[in-house]
């Protein structure tokens, strides 16, 4: 892995709570930070293919309903 040095402006109180979180964990804020990414990552990807899916799904049902729009009419009018 290639590192690149990243430099940020974090509120005190962040600040803080990295370095707490890193004491408890024992281990480095650069690790912290990289899982919190990654998670994000994770969870932003998750939400990206579950609307694409949805969506997708809602087009794919409006198609097949005004393909099969003619044979819903064809049935009702049979039964009168």
């Amino acid at each position: 892995m290639n590192n690149k040095p990243f430099t940020t402006t974090l509120d005190p109180r962040m600040h803080r709570f990295l370095k707490e979180e890193a004491a408890r964990r024992k281990t480095s804020c650069r690790t912290i930070i990289e899982e919190s990414l990654r998670q994000y990552r994770k969870v932003k990807l998750a939400r990206e293919i579950k609307e694409g899916f949805t969506s997708d799904r809602v087009e794919e049902g409006r198609k097949i309903a005004a393909e099969f729009r003619w044979a819903q009419v064809q049935a009702l009018n049979e039964n009168e």
